[in-house]
């Protein structure tokens, strides 16, 4: 599937369940899926016309919150640009998205 030409499938907000990572694969579940107890989870929000918004866990495990822009570029790259130079820019290949899921692969 191209999500180049279907960003408005990834919207939304999604949640890192890391319990099911491997090796460079993320797995992220949509925003109030039940997940077990953990210190602190990556957390996701791809808006619409690009808008990102976001949190990592930062000390003391508290979210710590991040901005920036997502695009999709053909036919299955997921590009995070956050406004924190420090973080910078995120590539991911996407494996898998449905409704519930998303799982990316992290380009090294």
């Amino acid at each position: 599937m191209s999500f180049a030409r279907r960003p408005a499938s990834l919207e939304g907000e999604w949640i890192h369940r890391h319990e099911e990572d491997s090796g460079p694969r993320q797995v992220f579940v949509r925003g109030g899926t039940p997940l077990p107890r953990s210190r602190g989870r990556r957390r996701l929000a791809l808006g619409a016309g690009g808008a990102l918004e976001g949190s990592v866990p930062g000390r003391g495990d508290a979210p710590e919150a991040q901005r920036g822009s997502w695009s999709v570029a053909e036919p299955d790259r997921l590009i995070l640009a956050w406004a924190t130079p420090e973080v910078g820019e995120e590539r991911f290949r996407i494996e898998e998205a449905d409704a519930e899921r998303l799982v990316l692969v992290r380009f090294a």
